[in-house]
């Protein structure tokens, strides 16, 4: 059979910011597998999501369906996907939001404790594991020691991410035992501060250290969101009164949420 697609045979529609914003993301070999059927299932039929079955899935991609329900979760994780349920039926569809969407490492080699691999095909042959571990944010084959300073620095913004999450939860707890931080959204939050804001994720512990310390401010900032709208008022409120990064001494600060080192150099 001669492949030949045309339009007339049927197409899917797209909005080009939408490609160019999936363009400037790192996605797996399966992620990205798995976004692009979501798409022709939903767009594809000009609708915005579609009950699809992991079989469906599976069939369409090729891809394991273990492999499919674990990518699925990365997917919605990272809010590139939505996902609804009724009953024993799961709708998919894309989150066109893309400053939602959340950065991550690459996943495409061997996992720690798994024997499952994501494959890509190039020229008709399957990379090899080791191959495709050397694959990064730009979608080339790197060298070993670019790919690792680039794994680094991604593990180090998620790393950073994940403590400032635990850093407001964890004084907020610290001033009221009873309260009950709805931290489920603070994550993508952070890093949309951290990627999107440009800010120095130092500055951002700095406020948060500051606002749970001062009497006003800490019945006021009780979530992520609050930091973000407010942080340009906050950082120079807590910058006038001369308390700065010293607001809070170390030996009072929980020692499993205090910042990490830069051990890059």
């Amino acid at each position: 059979m001669v492949v030949n697609p045309q339009l007339e045979n049927g197409y899917t529609q797209i909005a080009n910011e939408l490609i160019e914003a999936l363009a400037r993301f790192n996605l797996s070999p399966y992620e990205s597998r798995l976004l692009w059927y979501i798409a022709r299932k939903t767009y594809g039929y000009q609708k915005k999501t579609d009950a699809i079955s992991l079989g469906q899935f599976a069939l369409g991609t090729g891809i394991p369906t273990s492999n499919v329900i674990r990518t699925l979760k990365r997917l919605e994780s990272r809010h590139f996907i939505t996902k609804s349920k009724d009953f024993y039926i799961c709708e998919y569809g894309i989150n066109k939001h893309y400053d939602q969407w959340l950065t991550t490492i690459c996943t495409d080699s061997i996992s720690t404790g798994s024997t499952q691999t994501d494959s890509i095909s190039t020229d008709n042959k399957l990379l090899s594991a080791q191959t495709i571990g050397t694959i990064c944010t730009d979608n080339k084959l790197l060298s070993a020691q670019r790919d690792t300073k680039e794994r680094k620095k991604l593990t180090k913004e998620n790393k950073e991410t994940v403590q400032l999450v635990s850093l407001l939860k964890e004084l907020i707890l610290t001033n009221n035992p009873k309260a009950q931080p709805k931290d489920t959204t603070w994550a993508r939050t952070f890093d949309l501060m951290l990627t999107k804001d440009k800010r120095e994720p130092e500055d951002i512990a700095a406020v948060i250290r500051w606002t749970q310390a001062d009497d006003f401010e800490k019945a006021n900032v009780l979530s992520a969101d609050k930091v973000r709208s407010r942080f340009d008022s906050l950082l120079m409120k807590m910058n006038s009164k001369g308390n700065g990064h010293k607001q809070q001494s170390p030996a009072s600060m929980p020692k499993d949420v205090t910042m990490e080192a830069d051990d890059d150099n």
